[in-house]
């Protein structure tokens, strides 16, 4: 998954509008290929209907945005919120390559954010939802814009443990960088909601009923070649704060083992390791 860890004096919004922002950009289309498995699981839960309104957290660059506008039709609203600026620019610009005028994002934090929408009929977010400071009050808050009988579907990381497409690479960082202490339980970031008992009593005490947790395991496609999935993994990965600090021979050996590693992996269609989330549903009845 792309790096989400912050440092303690860098908040959301600078981490989503900074470095990080103009990385996912650059590699967004590859992430989409990387998350295509999930993805397809996440709205294939969802079953977003004609005229339906939904909101996406976390919309990031559009993709999963862009597909409820399609689910939705032209009697419905897709609306996408993202705190990032940069991946806004990139979501407006595919909505409007693709003339979906039922689309719509905004900047903003989705945690106290109004939305430019009557009452929601599904909340849905990809990996975007684990980022909340207070995720009970956050829950709260999207609730309180659902419909009576309104659904939540969402995906989140188990931890590295389950996720080896993962944890190879942070172990080859690790052999050149001494990695930091980890985050505590529940420290916003890729892994905040990894904890599944976690999950449901947040939920729970939002207010949200019928709360399902089911296991997703899928075979990930790091990369189209073991080099390009090095390099993504180097720029994106989870591990990308110990690439960061290397020197350049350091850099360059770490590069060089993370190919050999991912070429074990290698096959005609490219990189494949396992990877596995949580589908996450709810409802607000």
């Amino acid at each position: 998954m792309p790096e989400t860890t912050r440092s303690k004096n860098v908040s959301q919004e600078e981490f989503w509008n900074g470095p990080m922002a103009e990385k996912w950009r650059r590699y967004w289309p590859h992430v989409d290929r990387l998350l295509l498995p999930f993805t397809d699981r996440l709205l294939r839960s969802a079953a977003a209907q004609e005229g339906e309104v939904t909101l996406d957290v976390g919309c990031g660059p559009g993709t999963t945005t862009l597909a409820l506008g399609h689910d939705v039709g032209v009697e419905g609203r897709a609306v996408g919120i993202d705190i990032s600026r940069v991946l806004l620019e990139v979501a407006e610009c595919r909505r409007d390559e693709a003339g979906l005028s039922q689309v719509s994002f905004f900047r903003g934090d989705a945690a106290k954010a109004d939305t430019p929408s009557k009452p929601v009929d599904l909340i849905l977010s990809r990996f975007g939802i684990m980022f909340f400071d207070e995720p009970e009050a956050a829950f709260a808050h999207l609730r309180s814009v659902m419909k009576p009988g309104g659904r939540i579907r969402f995906v989140c990381w188990l931890g590295l443990e389950d996720n080896p497409w993962m944890r190879a690479g942070i172990e080859v960082a690790s052999n050149h960088a001494t990695p930091s202490d980890p985050p505590g339980p529940g420290t916003p970031g890729a892994f905040a909601f990894s904890d599944p008992d976690r999950v449901r009593q947040i939920l729970r005490e939002a207010g949200l009923t019928r709360v399902e947790v089911d296991r997703l395991d899928a075979s990930v496609a790091v990369g189209p070649t073991a080099e390009e999935a090095a390099e993504f993994f180097i720029e994106m990965g989870p591990g990308a704060k110990l690439f960061e600090d290397l020197s350049a021979d350091k850099l360059d050996q770490a590069r060089r083992e993370l190919v050999a590693m991912y070429r074990s992996h290698a096959s005609r269609g490219g990189v494949h390791m396992e990877g596995a989330a949580w589908l996450v549903q709810a409802m607000n009845q």
